[in-house]
């Protein structure tokens, strides 16, 4: 014995079908078109989740420990009753920021010559190679004689802030470009 719910779809009447919901023959293009429009953004919103689940473990790997040294010697001086505690500018200057930013830049940099660069992903990797750059030579001048601390140390906190943004986002769009 046959039921009308075991029966195929191609097998009903199309008023039988039509109740079920489905569409007269020649109408389902539509219904198509939109579920494949669901399944593109559904594929693109996954794309952006793992793209920021990556972003942030950048983040923690590639900046959180790479200052944690100059913190730990900031909070073991803490401990210290002789110890002065230096302004962030100071202790800016102490982290080698400068390195940090170096090393950022850097990694986007290999990073976007594995894709295929969009114009967006082209503009931050020529950001990222300035930033290296001018890094560079900061970074080269910072420990000379008459050099103010409290300077260097404002420069080097701009210097990756920018970096953040800039790799940060060369790193996402690499991300997002990657073939699976």
């Amino acid at each position: 014995m046959t039921t009308a719910s075991a029966q195929s779809h191609g097998d009903e009447a199309p008023e039988a079908s039509a109740a079920l919901g489905n569409p007269p023959d020649g109408q389902g293009g539509a219904t198509q078109g939109q579920g494949e429009s669901n399944d593109r953004a559904a594929t693109e919103k996954a794309a952006q989740h793992q793209a920021l689940r990556k972003l942030r473990t950048w983040f923690l790997f590639a900046v959180f420990f790479a200052v944690m040294p100059t913190l730990g010697k900031h909070l073991g001086g803490l401990q210290r009753p002789d110890y002065e505690s230096p302004s962030i500018l100071v202790l800016a200057a102490k982290a080698d920021l400068f390195v940090v930013s170096m090393g950022l830049s850097a990694t986007a940099i290999a990073q976007a010559f594995d894709r295929e660069r969009s114009n967006a992903l082209n503009f931050w990797n020529s950001l990222n190679i300035v930033i290296l750059g001018l890094t560079s030579l900061l970074a080269a001048t910072s420990s000379a004689d008459g050099v103010s601390a409290a300077r260097v140390g404002l420069q080097s906190l701009i210097i990756l802030a920018v970096t953040l943004v800039s790799a940060g986002r060369s790193t996402y769009l690499c991300e997002l470009e990657a073939k699976p």
